[in-house]
Order: structure tokens, then C-alpha cells, then sequence
């Protein structure tokens, strides 16, 4: 998957699908993700063996593995930064959450940027130098959690 995103546009349909927002605290969050996706998954594969046992020429088949290949890619992109966001701390002070919200912005940069594209380390708006933005030079003492 690395250098491409497939199928995004879907991905909204198959997380409200699978109902996976909820939890009272990040890691029941973790855990309803998978056990969600993993339930999605498997209905679309009992509906795949039921089609083709019932009606082996429904053109549902082609939809639902279509689906099953999507959902593949949801997994792929979205859980590790729900693991991630899992193991960070209850609380933090801002510049510490825009620290770790960066890292992960520029790790899911990596992973998606076509073969060859390099990372500056910043966004475009303050050319690859977050130094230079004052948010951040403020907002490394407040709390929030």
C-alpha cells in the first residue's frame, strides 16, 4: 500500500457500517475497532459463501468482495493510528499533543507519498519549519485532557 491510498472515498460507508466510533476511553476504542472490522468482515464473507452456494452469477458477489477488498485497506491505513492514539497519555499540554499529532501526520505522509517524494519534516503553509510557526511556540505550556 505504500505510496497510495486505495479506495478512501468508500472508507466512510464501511466505518459507519461497521459502527466503529465508540468506547468510553481510547483503549475500548482500540478494541472495538478491530472486533468491528473483524465482524464486517466476517458478514461479507458469509454473504460471498451464500451468494455463491445460492445465486452464483449474482453481480452482489462482485460488490461484496469489492467491499472485503476496501475494508482490507481501511485496515491497513486506519489501525495502526488507532493503536497509536491508543498509547498516548490522558493528558498532555498542547505542544506536546501538536508534537505527537505531527509525527504522526509526517509518518502518514511517508506511507501514502508516491515512490521518491521526500518529507521537508513541516507542513507546506510554514515551509518545512515548524519552528518558525507562534502557535507552537505558545502552546507548549497549557494543559488539555
Amino acid at each position: 500500500m505504500s505510496g497510495t491510498l486505495r479506495s478512501p472515498w468508500k472508507w466512510e460507508e464501511l466505518i459507519v457500517e461497521s459502527a466503529v466510533v465508540g468506547g468510553r476511553t481510547r483503549l475500548d476504542g482500540k478494541a472495538r475497532w478491530r472486533r468491528r472490522l473483524d465482524g464486517l468482515k466476517a458478514d461479507y464473507e458469509y454473504r460471498i459463501q451464500q451468494l455463491a452456494r445460492e445465486e452464483p452469477e449474482s453481480p452482489r458477489m462482485g460488490r461484496y468482495a469489492r467491499d472485503l477488498r476496501n475494508l482490507s485497506h481501511l485496515r491497513q491505513f486506519a489501525l495502526p493510528i488507532v493503536d497509536r492514539l491508543a498509547e498516548w497519555p490522558e493528558r498532555a499540554t498542547w505542544g506536546e499533543w501538536l508534537d505527537r499529532f505531527g509525527a504522526m501526520a509526517r509518518r502518514m505522509r511517508a506511507a501514502t507519498a508516491p515512490a521518491g517524494a521526500q518529507d521537508t519534516g513541516g507542513s507546506a503553509a510554514d515551509g518545512g519549519d515548524r519552528s518558525r510557526l507562534p502557535w507552537k511556540r505558545r502552546a507548549t505550556s497549557s494543559t488539555i485532557g
